[in-house]
């Protein structure tokens, strides 16, 4: 996740800011726009193809 999110600096603000929200077994993406949020979806969607990791998005 690191790796992906290396040059990525989006994030939103709801009085802080906000670019990534991990759970126990969850990753929440979040974007300030359709093309940001895009953006870090294709990042994730390569390191998984890197690495061989296999997610399951709902």
């Amino acid at each position: 996740m690191q790796e992906a999110l290396r040059d990525h600096h989006t994030s939103v603000s709801i009085g802080r800011s906000i670019s990534i929200l991990k759970f126990a077994d969850d990753i929440d993406l979040v974007g300030g726009t359709s093309s940001e949020l895009q953006d870090l979806t294709y990042r994730i969607y390569k390191i998984t193809i890197t690495y061989m990791i296999k997610v399951r998005s709902k």
